[in-house]
């Protein structure tokens, strides 16, 4: 296996380990027991949570080798048997990534927990009769690029457009980069979250919303919920608390940002909003719809609404809109 090993390419993805990168390639090439020594050589020297992490990875590779050892020998007297332990293999990794962020080292955790659970099922439902490996139809497992990037690489691009609120964008591109699970609601010292600045066709009213929760005039807008698309995340919300669903950005840029705190509720702990704003126009003649989430909304006069509100982030996004800083 040493020799294996330093046989591996480098890892193209920086940051990620040879013998990470070479299980999925050995994964994707049918290779499993390779897979699943080549990533058996870092879990034996990882600490902490990634061990776990790459202990669940292991077993996946390890209940397909199972199904591929039954598939070629079925009436073996040993092989014949390994639909059981594989599906096994596959309920064991399934909880333990479950644990896990969404995306968690540029792999889709969420779609992996969710393979491991269908096969475990599917193996359970039968009895262990039939087995749903095939050569011809192998899984896939693929890396993908860190959804927090294009996140990131707008907050640098806001903080050179104010610099003036380098303060606050260095510190939301410190939470996003120590937090691979930044977008889940479920991160209890905070979470991102996505707002629309929504005006009209004029550009001289603002649609707010009379929060219930925080008793409050404020922005629409609310949680990404695992969606690293925040401009995404805004419209959705804007639909969601407005009815609106023809609204278009004025700009895909940021139009500001603003980290604030939310009181404890119920059994949910304090925590901080690390809230991302986008410009957003609505249309005419699309009227809106007053949601659950909400006493009421309005349109308010931008030039008005230090009469309506005291946030300062509110004031903050109405000089920029009059400025015309977006």
């Amino acid at each position: 296996m040493e020799a294996f090993i330093a046989d591996l390419p480098p890892a193209a993805v920086e940051g990620l380990d040879t013998c990470y990168v070479g299980y999925f390639s050995c994964f994707n090439a049918g290779q499993y027991y390779e897979a699943h020594d080549v990533l058996e050589h870092l879990w034996l020297v990882t600490r902490g949570k990634d061990a776990d992490f790459f202990k669940a990875l292991i077993q996946v590779a390890g209940a397909y080798v199972h199904l591929k050892k039954q598939f070629e020998r079925p009436d073996h007297p040993k092989d014949g048997r390994r639909l059981s332990p594989a599906a096994r293999l596959f309920r064991l990794a399934g909880r333990t990534l479950e644990r896990y962020p969404a995306h968690h080292h540029h792999l889709d955790v969420n779609a992996l927990a969710r393979h491991c659970r269908e096969r475990a099922d599917f193996l359970e439902s039968t009895e262990f009769t039939r087995n749903p490996w095939h050569p011809h139809d192998r899984p896939v497992l693929e890396l993908q690029p860190d959804p927090r990037e294009a996140l990131l690489n707008q907050l640098r691009v806001y903080g050179t457009k104010f610099p003036d609120e380098i303060e606050s964008v260095e510190r939301f591109i410190g939470f996003v980069s120590e937090h691979p699970d930044c977008f889940e609601r479920s991160l209890e010292p905070g979470h991102v979250t996505g707002s629309a600045w929504l005006v009209d066709q004029t550009g001289t009213q603002v649609l707010l919303t009379h929060h219930k929760k925080l008793e409050r005039w404020l922005q629409l807008g609310g949680h990404a919920d695992g969606d690293s698309d925040i401009l995404n995340v805004a419209r959705r919300e804007v639909a969601e608390e407005s009815g609106l669903t023809r609204v278009e950005p004025v700009t895909p840029e940021i139009f500001d940002l603003d980290i604030h705190p939310i009181p404890a509720r119920g059994e949910v702990p304090g925590h901080f909003h690390y809230d991302v704003r986008y410009a957003m126009r609505a249309p005419d003649g699309e009227a809106y719809v007053v949601s659950d989430e909400s006493h009421d909304l309005a349109w308010i006069e931008i030039d008005r609404l230090q009469e309506l509100t005291e946030e300062s982030s509110m004031w903050r996004m109405a000089k920029k809109w009059v400025d015309g800083r977006w």
